[in-house]
């Protein structure tokens, strides 16, 4: 089982990785998105300006990064006073673990939000309207449950230690578990990482599984690390994160790693996903890493590792003369279990490297085979029509 590496960080990157954060890609702009019509504007003044016209007698909202929150939801990772925002409330009520109900002015209630790290808050949001003396409210229940950064540091050392190999077995995923700090919200976030590395376990079946679990059931394990692990803008988190979006055929936007190959790659899929953004690394990213020392810290299956080499060695078009059909053939033989994603990313590549081959029958045939598609349909179709 390959891995794949991340430069090594600066003392700046330290810094910025434990500070608050929005999650998701850095690259993300944030917008607003109204609770009750789904309309999306782009800064609260807006959203305010639209729930008058439109929803006069709409509840008071709480929303974080732009969206509205459930009225049970789990907090996992830093956030700061900005990312906080309360629409149509005049005041607001927070009762801490059970303790008294305190009231809070906005501004009061955006600090306190910003700097909870473990707890469990009832929340009441009050919407007064002083012309007619009706009052209207909206209750949350939040809970809190942040690791420090001491913790996630260590957690991701004990992650790369014992599970960033060439080849990892249960009993190095038992190990890593037994290895997990008692800290609630720290075994949560290892806990993410441990169900990432089952995915690939289960995928690429060089060993039975301890039960009878299907191999498309890889998918929801990796589904299930990246509803936890996508909050968290570290390299360990973003390592894994991305190589989730790899094997989902997530490509809607750029990988936004420090990992050359693995953005090379995206930019690769990416330009041909049907999304007409296309990801262009900056001038001296290829100086930049050769400079740099790189640690293996995210392992990823065979299939993956093939995948992402041959779509470097495409999207380089001084390595793509290099480029030999033999390893994609292979897996398309049946050699290794191939999933649903990963078998439309190998036609993808066999369609361009074939092209530039100028085997255009051979090309043909693999963009036939992903002409319909919901990732790389579109593309296909264009090749097809060009040809």
């Amino acid at each position: 089982m390959p891995t794949y590496g991340w430069i090594v960080e600066t003392a700046q990157d330290r810094y910025d990785e434990n500070r608050p954060y929005a999650p998701g890609a850095p690259s993300r702009s944030i917008v607003f998105t109204c609770s009750q019509c789904g309309a999306v504007v782009a800064s609260v003044e807006e959203l305010r300006q639209h729930v008058n016209l439109s929803h006069p007698l709409a509840l008071p909202a709480l929303y974080l990064f732009g969206k509205p929150v459930p009225k049970e939801t789990v907090i996992r990772a830093p956030i700061k006073e900005s990312d906080t925002n309360l629409v149509f409330c005049s005041r607001c009520e927070v009762q801490e673990d059970g303790g008294v109900w305190e009231n809070l002015t906005l501004k009061e209630f955006q600090k306190r939000i910003g700097r909870t790290m473990n707890a469990i808050w009832n929340v009441r949001l009050i919407h007064e309207r002083l012309s007619t003396g009706a009052q209207s409210d909206e209750q949350y229940r939040i809970q809190f449950r942040i690791p420090t950064s001491a913790h996630l540091n260590f957690v991701d050392e004990h992650f790369i230690k014992t599970l960033a190999l060439e080849e990892i077995s249960h009993s190095d995923l038992d190990r890593f578990e037994a290895g997990l700090p008692m800290d609630v919200a720290a075994r949560e976030y290892g806990h993410a990482l441990g169900n990432y590395a089952l995915g690939i376990l289960l995928k690429e079946r060089r060993h039975l599984p301890r039960s009878t679990t299907e191999f498309a059931e890889f998918s929801g394990k990796l589904r299930s690390a990246l509803e936890t692990l996508w909050l968290f803008q570290r390299p360990v988190a973003l390592a894994v994160v991305n190589a989730i979006r790899f094997n989902l055929n997530d490509f809607a936007e750029e990988g936004g790693t420090r990992s050359i190959a693995l953005d090379g790659a995206f930019a690769f899929f990416h330009h041909k996903s049907g999304w007409h953004e296309r990801i262009e690394r900056s001038a001296n990213a290829d100086s930049r890493n050769q400079m740099a020392l790189s640690q293996q810290i995210c392992p990823v299956d065979y299939v993956t590792y093939c995948l992402i080499s041959d779509a470097v060695r495409l999207s380089d078009s001084d390595k793509s003369a290099f480029w030999r059909p033999e390893q994609l053939l292979q897996l398309l033989s049946g050699a290794y279990p191939v999933s649903s994603f990963d078998l439309a990313k190998v036609h993808v590549l066999c369609a361009e490297g074939f092209s530039r081959l100028d085997r255009a029958d051979e090309a043909r045939v693999h963009l036939r085979a992903v002409q319909f598609d919901p990732v790389f349909g579109t593309w296909a179709h264009q090749q097809l029509g060009e040809m």
